[in-house]
C-alpha cells in the first residue's frame, strides 16, 4: 500500500515538473492556452486514478488484500501467534462462505478446511471442502461446483487439486 502510494506520488510530482517545464518553454501564443487546458486536464485525470483504483477494487468484491496466498497468517484473519489453527481454520471458512455465498441461497455451502503449522509459525492451507446442498428449489450441477472450485483456489492462491467441491450429483 504504501508503496503504491509513492509511486503515485512520485509519478504526480514529475508530471507537474514536466507541465511546468512545458509551460516555460513555449512560447506566449493561442497555442499555448490549448497546451495549458490539456495539461491540466492530464494531471487531473491522474489524480483521479487511485480513487478509480480503490472503486474498481471495492466494486469487483476483491479480497485478494487481506488474503496472500496458500501460506496464510493467522494474525491476518484475527488470531494472535498463539491463536493455534482452530481460530485460523473458523476465520478463514467464515471469510470464504462470506465471498461464495453472494447470490447463491443462504445456508447451502459448508465449508470445511484443513491446515498445517509451518516451523516458520505460519499457517498452510492443505486442503479446502466445500459442499453444496440444494436449498429451497435451488439445484447445483457440476458446472457451477467448477466455478466455485476454480474461484476458491483463485482467491487463496492454491491449486484446484487442493479444493475439493461436492454437490448432490458428484464431486469435482
Amino acid at each position: 500500500m504504501l508503496e503504491a502510494i509513492s509511486g503515485w506520488l512520485r509519478h504526480m510530482v514529475i508530471l507537474v515538473l514536466f507541465a511546468a517545464i512545458l509551460d516555460m518553454i513555449l512560447p506566449s501564443s493561442t497555442m499555448q492556452k490549448y497546451v495549458r487546458a490539456v495539461i491540466g486536464l492530464v494531471i487531473v485525470l491522474s489524480l483521479l486514478l487511485p480513487i478509480r483504483a480503490l472503486f474498481n477494487g471495492v466494486l469487483s468484491g476483491k479480497w485478494e488484500a487481506a488474503i496472500s496466498g496458500p501460506l496464510l497468517q493467522a494474525s491476518s484473519l484475527g488470531g494472535g501467534a498463539g491463536a493455534g489453527n482452530a481460530s485460523y481454520t473458523q476465520s478463514l471458512r467464515r471469510v470464504i462462505l462470506q465471498s461464495l455465498e453472494l447470490g447463491l441461497p443462504k445456508g447451502s455451502l459448508t465449508v470445511e478446511i484443513s491446515s498445517s503449522q509451518q516451523n516458520d509459525g505460519s499457517t498452510a492451507v492443505t486442503g479446502v471442502y466445500i459442499a453444496c446442498q440444494n436449498v429451497s428449489g435451488y439445484q447445483y450441477n457440476r458446472q457451477e461446483a467448477q466455478v466455485l472450485q476454480a474461484q476458491t483456489a483463485e482467491l487463496l492462491g492454491l491449486s484446484l487439486a487442493v479444493v475439493h467441491v461436492s454437490y448432490p450429483g458428484g464431486e469435482v
